[in-house]
């Protein structure tokens, strides 16, 4: 399953680097498009470090802000990151040290910290990573500067034996385990998921380990069949969903449900298949303006509860790193692509169009 992508040498690939002052990156200026460009190698400042990108994911977060221009440019995207310390202004960080890195750190003490809700906390929202520009990640690029915040709180030491490639799913995961548990039910629970790309296999996996039954569904076929073979999904074949549920569960319908797609016609479908009592966790509607029209009648007569997960929990950190550094949760088998950032329109055209074989799409900045 997995495609390395490789492109012939260009310009940008040959005497850049940290030491000459200069970097590619991909820098978005306007809706729908990123641009190759050379820009500075940033400067870091005390009890920063600089981190020289080995892998970053493309994540759907920032294919919606590039496609729908949801943030002005310029800015370099790319926040599922891990690499090698070049320079270091932090104490306890070397050159040479193998990192993963969060973009966003949460204070630790405000009133949404103190409640668990470190994805509303302020500082938590203002990105602590750049290439340059306004912070918004960085990922794509050959250098990325770690502000002190992130240091302090964001930097991942990753061990010899785990290939960094790997770690750049400790974010996505972070937030799959927190939706998960969003989820409060007891195990042997009937768990419909629906959306089974890279996100729905690793809820998938992550839900089995938490002891649900879990039951999937994807309009690609190819997709729920790598469902069933890779996360042991029991995979929902025909287009009534509730029925199918209703059928598996004498009647009831599915304890809970995740929709892990953005598709507004999964919230009604996620209510519907679910029992009285049951909940349904929306995890893929992070555009601010997104709307749906739900039947709110069968939520309050039938006691059923919609409730949201958005991004990453600090507290959930640690046992995601051992998840990935364990080998727990086979993140490797995800990835389908690898580009060099030299075809960067391409890696995200297929990331946009995923093909049927289409997982993960992964971008090295310094091949």
């Amino acid at each position: 399953m997995q495609r390395d992508v490789n492109n012939s040498p260009s310009r940008f690939g040959e005497g850049l680097g940290e030491r000459s002052g200069a970097m590619m990156a991909a820098v978005y200026r306007m809706p729908g498009r990123l641009e190759l460009e050379e820009i500075p190698v940033p400067e870091i400042g005390p009890g920063e470090i600089l981190v020289r990108i080995d892998a970053c994911g493309i994540c759907g977060t920032d294919l919606k802000k590039i496609e729908y221009g949801l943030q002005p440019g310029p800015r370099v995207y790319g926040h599922e990151m891990a690499g090698v310390i070049a320079r270091s202004e932090a104490e306890g960080w070397a050159v040479g040290d193998r990192v993963a890195l969060l973009h966003h750190v949460a204070c630790g003490g405000c009133f949404y910290c103190e409640r668990g809700l470190d994805s509303q906390c302020l500082e938590y929202r203002q990105t602590a990573t750049t290439a340059g520009f306004e912070p918004a990640g960085g990922g794509l690029a050959q250098y990325v500067r770690v502000m002190d915040r992130a240091v302090r709180r964001g930097v991942l030491r990753v061990p010899d034996h785990v290939p960094l490639e790997n770690t750049v799913f400790l974010e996505p995961l972070n937030t799959c385990l927190k939706g998960v548990r969003r989820v409060a039910g007891r195990p042997g629970d009937t768990l419909l998921l629906l959306g089974l790309g890279p996100i729905g296999l690793m809820i998938a996996w992550l839900a089995r380990r938490e002891g649900y039954q879990v039951v999937g569904y994807d309009p690609i076929p190819e997709r729920r069949g790598a469902a069933v073979a890779m996360a042991d999904v029991q995979s929902i074949e025909g287009d009534d969903i509730p029925a199918a549920l209703r059928a598996l569960t004498d009647g009831r319908g599915a304890d809970a449900a995740i929709a892990a797609t953005p598709a507004p016609a999964a919230i009604d479908t996620a209510i519907a298949s679910v029992r009285r009592g049951g909940r349904v966790v929306l995890f893929a509607n992070t555009r601010a303006d997104e709307k749906a029209s739900v039947g709110v009648g069968a939520i309050c007569t039938g006691d059923r509860e919609l409730v949201g997960s958005y991004s990453a929990s600090m507290g959930l950190i640690d046992e995601v790193c051992q998840l990935i550094f364990n080998q727990e949760i086979p993140v490797s088998e995800l990835v389908s692509h690898r580009f060099p950032i030299q075809s960067i329109d391409r890696a995200l055209e297929v990331a946009r169009r995923p093909a049927p074989e289409t997982l993960k799409v992964i971008v090295r900045p310094n091949d």
